[in-house]
């Protein structure tokens, strides 16, 4: 069987070997079963999710921080969700991922790329081009500095700027709803340790506090009642079964540690110049100052000289 009790007192807590989605080809095979993203990005935003569709363009864009190299992945999602006043909206999700920390200025690069983007929505049965209302999540390999929560969620609050009072009602303007967005950061290192919300024991599937010897798979032990953990782990049980999806994380494992250690050897070799050149500087002031030295020792010589004449 694929499952193991630990216990007879806790038949339901399992051992299970799963692909760590913490890889880029496992998270983006994990989120390509529509079900299953689905039920993660409405867990998420905790709204009903009524259609959902990946769009073919999937990117992964390289950076480098520090002697590290970084990659992002980057899945875009258009959904149909279910508002508070029961009518359906058409939205646009982007999703990333990275492992390491990289420069803001590329999150920023991209989702000013997605401001642009326009989609086919209906109104009143006929078709037409619109700009989507955009919803951002990250899911971060790193943690941020002084945030020490497992989801942030920064959401559009409409404020009368005179009174500091919230609107009674959301504006329904594209020029509020459409320059704003909602966004959710999910910090990986923090999906740990016991939890009671469904939506922290779903993300718990990306938890690497159940890492094994071999980086590729997580033993996963945890509570699998919920239909949803139950469809992701399935599938990522598949991904640690599956030869290609291991290989392709060989591959990422090589790309990396490639890339890192010649980013290493060019970053070491751009100290040393450095260095280098710091301390050809420090010998030129020295130089310099030796030279203001004598030629102010010679200036006393020849006014004592001239002193001792008169």
């Amino acid at each position: 069987t694929k499952y193991t009790n630990l216990s007879n007192n806790h038949p339901k807590i399992t051992a299970m070997i799963i692909a760590n989605p913490i890889y880029d080809v496992v998270f983006k095979y994990l989120m390509e079963d529509t079900e299953i993203a689905k039920g993660l990005l409405s867990t998420i935003l905790k709204t009903d999710i009524i259609e959902l569709s990946l769009k073919p363009q999937e990117t992964t864009t390289t950076a480098f921080a520090g002697t590290q190299i970084v990659t992002v992945l980057r899945l875009d999602f258009v959904a149909v969700i279910k508002q508070a006043n029961g009518t359906n909206k058409k939205v646009l999700i982007e999703l990333q991922k990275t492992k390491r920390g990289t420069n803001i200025a590329r999150f920023r690069r991209y989702l000013g790329e997605q401001y642009q983007k326009e989609d086919s929505v209906y109104v009143a049965g006929e078709e037409k081009t619109e700009h989507l209302e955009i919803v951002t999540i990250y899911f971060l390999g790193f943690l941020l500095n002084n945030t020490n929560v497992p989801v942030v969620k920064v959401e559009n609050n409409y404020i009368d700027a005179d009174t500091n009072q919230q609107l009674a009602e959301k504006p329904d303007d594209d020029f509020l709803l459409l320059l704003n967005h909602e966004s959710y950061t999910i910090q990986i290192p923090l999906l740990k340790g016991k939890v009671q919300s469904r939506l922290l024991k779903v993300l718990k599937v990306f938890s690497q506090e159940y890492k094994t010897d071999n980086k590729h798979n997580l033993n996963f032990t945890e509570e699998e009642t919920d239909p949803l953990i139950k469809q992701m782990l399935d599938r990522l049980r598949r991904a640690a079964a599956d030869e290609e999806l291991r290989r392709k994380m060989d591959v990422e494992d090589e790309y990396e540690d490639t890339y890192n250690k010649e980013f290493k050897a060019l970053n070491d070799k751009y100290l040393q110049e450095k260095q280098r050149a710091e301390e050809e500087k420090q010998r030129a002031e020295q130089a310099t100052q030796q030279v203001e030295e004598e030629k102010q020792r010679a200036e006393e010589e020849k006014q004592r000289a001239e002193q001792a004449t008169q």
